[in-house]
């Protein structure tokens, strides 16, 4: 028997997403999360903008608006299993280039940049 696990783009269901199959007798994991800011495990009212702009001061996503990190998610596909002995951080990162030199569709090349950049940030971040 197999567990498998999922995390799928968000933005365009034709982008490629990520799994972690396992074991069920020898890996199953403790825990699994799609995403790696929280913000996906949250429920829509704990996430308004309403009751609070963004996570608690102190964590590691503070200056962040739930906005910034749902843009974040939302594209890149991050699927955390821990397993006790060890953590997988299974990552499908946001592409800057593509088939027009370097430009996404709208030609915004820097957007793009700076988004893979925060991206990264945010992964880098969880990882150490």
């Amino acid at each position: 028997m197999r567990h498998a696990f999922f995390a799928c783009n968000r933005e365009d269901k034709a982008y490629a997403g990520v799994a972690t199959v396992c074991r069920a007798a020898a890996t199953v994991p403790l825990s699994a999360e799609e995403g790696f800011t929280g913000l996906l495990a949250l429920t829509p009212a704990e996430r308004d903008p309403r009751v609070s702009p963004g996570p608690a001061p102190g964590s590691l996503w503070a200056g962040y608006t739930w906005e910034q990190l749902d843009a974040i998610e939302r594209e890149g596909r991050v699927l955390v299993t821990d397993h006790g002995a060890f953590v997988l951080i299974n990552v499908y990162g946001p592409n800057v280039g593509g088939k027009g030199g370097g430009l996404d569709a709208e030609g915004r090349v820097e957007e793009r940049r700076a988004y893979k950049g925060e991206f990264y940030k945010g992964v880098s971040g969880v990882v150490l």
